[in-house]
């Protein structure tokens, strides 16, 4: 992760992640949002977070969740 690198935290669930939104240069929490847990609420959710940059994904779960994008 570089000093330009928005957080999102994820939250996630069986039915449904949520998500916190911690871009570059905040010291809190910009945006929470909670989307269904389908590949396509969570494809729209990563294309939304990246259009400004580089983003970095954490939370429990998170790695298998997003490697299939």
């Amino acid at each position: 992760m570089n000093n330009y690198t928005t957080v999102v935290g994820l939250d996630v669930h069986k039915e449904s992640i949520v998500a916190a939104v911690l871009p570059y240069g905040h010291k809190d929490v910009i945006e929470q949002v909670s989307i269904e847990n389908n590949p396509k609420a969570i494809e729209k959710l990563v294309n939304r977070v990246t259009r400004q940059g580089p983003a970095e994904f954490v939370g429990d779960g998170v790695r298998s969740l997003l490697l299939t994008f």
